[in-house]
C-alpha cells in the first residue's frame, strides 16, 4: 500500500478545474467554428452536398457542443463534490493558519505569493507553513481513518 500524500490528494481540485477549463476551451472553439459555418453561407444559396444539407450539419454540429457541454456541467458537479469533501476534511485540522493556507492553496487555487500577502506573512514563512499544513492534514486524514475503523 502506498503512503498517502496530502498534497497530491489535495492537487485533485486544480486538476478536475483545468479539465474544465480545457473542456470550456473546446467547445468555445467549436461555438466558434459553428459560427464560422453559418456566417458565410447565405441562406438564399444553401444547397445539397454529398454529404447531407446544410441543416443536418448544421444540426449535427450544435449536438456536438451540447454534448461536450452537458460533459461539462458533470465536471462541474464533480468538483463542487470535491471541494465540499476537501473543505470539511480540512476544517478537521486544528491549526487556523494550515486551515487558510490550504484551503486558498488548494480549494480557492491561491499562489503562494497570494497566500502570503492575505496573511501578511514574507513568502518563505508561507512555504513553511504550507510545508507543516501538509503534515497536519495529512495527520488529521490518518486520526479520522483510525477513528472510523
Amino acid at each position: 500500500m502506498t503512503e498517502f500524500n496530502p498534497k497530491q490528494y489535495l492537487e485533485e481540485i486544480k486538476h478536475i478545474d483545468e479539465d474544465i477549463r480545457s473542456s470550456q476551451e473546446e467547445i468555445d472553439s467549436l461555438r466558434q467554428t459553428v459560427a464560422i459555418r453559418t456566417s458565410s453561407i447565405r441562406e438564399d444559396k444553401v444547397q445539397e452536398t454529398h454529404s447531407g444539407s446544410f441543416d443536418d450539419r448544421y444540426a449535427e454540429l450544435l449536438q456536438k457542443t451540447e454534448k461536450l457541454t452537458s460533459e461539462m456541467n458533470s465536471k462541474i458537479d464533480e468538483l463542487v463534490d470535491v471541494k465540499i469533501r476537501i473543505s470539511n476534511e480540512i476544517d478537521m485540522m486544528d491549526s487556523r493558519i494550515s486551515r487558510i493556507i490550504l484551503r486558498e492553496r488548494y480549494i480557492n487555487l491561491k499562489t503562494y505569493e497570494d497566500i502570503s500577502e492575505l496573511l501578511s506573512y514574507d513568502l518563505r514563512h508561507i512555504y513553511k507553513l504550507h510545508g507543516r499544513a501538509l503534515e497536519d492534514f495529512k495527520d488529521a486524514m490518518l486520526g479520522h481513518v483510525l477513528r472510523m475503523k
